[in-house]
């Protein structure tokens, strides 16, 4: 009995170091074909990002460097429009998976002959020490 409770509590372990290796999904959408758009904050990246407590100080990547990084990416990226503009910032803490790991989640609007074209799902994580993730299209 002793060694099937060890190999459960053994077969727990593993899994749960598994689990902190993989990608962790923040956000998703789905397009009209069916097509999601997710994005993965990958765990390597986000354990080498500053750690953040938000009550005691400032965040090491402020809000305005996270947009100018997300506004530089998204012009290398979205060649169809003319200009990107923010349409809604947040700031996230990962929680338990990732105790004081913070990122933003920078959702963009897309411009075609200065008419807005909104589609939801134009949105990039940017971590806090400016590491730019993208969605991906699965």
């Amino acid at each position: 009995m002793q060694i099937v409770n060890g190999a459960f509590v053994l077969a727990l372990v593993l899994l749960s170091q598994i689990s902190y290796a993989m990608d962790m999904p923040v956000r998703s959408s789905t397009r009209e074909d069916g097509t999601r758009v997710v994005l993965y904050l990958p765990d390597e990246q986000v354990a080498k990002a500053p750690k953040w407590d938000p009550e005691l100080e400032p965040p090491p990547f402020s809000i305005s460097e996270a947009i100018a990084a997300a506004k530089a990416w998204a012009a290398k990226e979205y060649h169809q429009f003319d200009k990107v503009a923010v349409r809604q910032i947040e700031i996230n803490d990962l929680g338990f998976r990732r105790k004081g790991s913070w990122y933003y989640v920078i959702s963009l609007i897309g411009y075609v002959k200065g008419m807005p074209l909104y589609g939801g799902d134009l949105y990039v994580a940017v971590l806090m020490d400016g590491t730019i993730i993208a969605p991906r299209m699965e």
